[in-house]
């Protein structure tokens, strides 16, 4: 490999609000199409795989970050799981 070679930029940032949107989205119609949660199952292990690959052999390397995102997402998690709650009793 090319020592001049840095990769291309990513954010993680970024990887956390699609898996935070592909989370909410499926918890929000799952009790409409019970099946959603096994394509958002499909979508998390693809995303996961694919992400893997990239961070290892395309990405740059990433900067050094704290766990404020981690802890934000988690928070951010809760709130879909409450958002599902209210739907499931809604529908």
């Amino acid at each position: 490999m090319n020592v001049l070679f840095r990769g291309a930029y990513w954010n993680l940032a970024e990887r956390y609000t699609d898996m935070i949107k592909t989370v909410f989205v499926s918890l929000f119609y799952s009790t409409i199409i019970p099946s959603s949660l096994f394509v958002t199952a499909t979508a998390m292990f693809t995303t996961y795989i694919v992400d893997k690959y990239c961070l290892l052999r395309m990405w740059e390397r990433p900067p050094m970050y704290d766990e404020t995102m981690a802890i934000t997402s988690r928070k951010m998690i809760v709130i879909c799981v409450w958002i599902h709650m209210v739907m499931a009793m809604h529908f």
